[in-house]
């Protein structure tokens, strides 16, 4: 708590004015400074930044809120699972044996989604996609060519195919 002459437990001198006493009451605490300079002299990460840099946050935290709202009133896309209601029949993921033929079989017999054997993302990375005519499909090659890492009948298992990367 500050005396009146602005110092901590000190008593003021004799013959202070009141005028004196107000003022010293304004200086800041040690170091004698007037508020302001000491404010002043905080560390940079300690000072609020200027009223327009507040401004520009506060309409950016606002717009964010507003895209926010915009996305939640958009309407809703379900993605998954690709059937509502009932059960969900899947080929399930088997280690070197979801092979395209096995896939497309377990597609025609009546399965929803049909997994893929899983592929490493960076053998994937390293591919060359190309477009098989004579089978109808899609084919992922190694880097020699020669390989096929993933191939895929896009006009049998569009949209029921689930690609595993691991």
């Amino acid at each position: 708590r500050l005396l009146a002459s602005g110092c901590r437990g000190r008593s003021p001198p004799p013959g202070r004015s009141v005028e004196t006493a107000r003022r010293a009451r304004r200086r800041c605490g040690a170091h004698g400074l007037p508020r302001r300079a000491a404010r002043d002299r905080r560390p940079a990460y300690d000072r609020r930044p200027p009223k327009p840099a507040r401004v520009a946050a506060r309409r950016t935290a606002r717009a964010a809120k507003a895209r926010q709202q915009q996305a939640m009133d958009a309407p809703v896309v379900n993605v998954w699972p690709p059937k509502v209601g009932g059960s969900l029949k899947c080929l399930a993921p088997m280690v070197r044996a979801n092979s395209t033929p096995l896939r497309i079989m377990a597609l025609e017999y009546g399965a929803d989604v049909a997994y893929s054997e899983e592929l490493v993302a960076r053998r994937v990375e390293v591919t060359e996609r190309r477009d098989n005519a004579a089978l109808g499909t899609v084919d992922w090659l190694d880097e020699g060519g020669k390989t096929v890492c993933l191939r895929v009948d896009p006009a049998r298992e569009r949209g029921r195919l689930v690609v595993q990367l691991g």
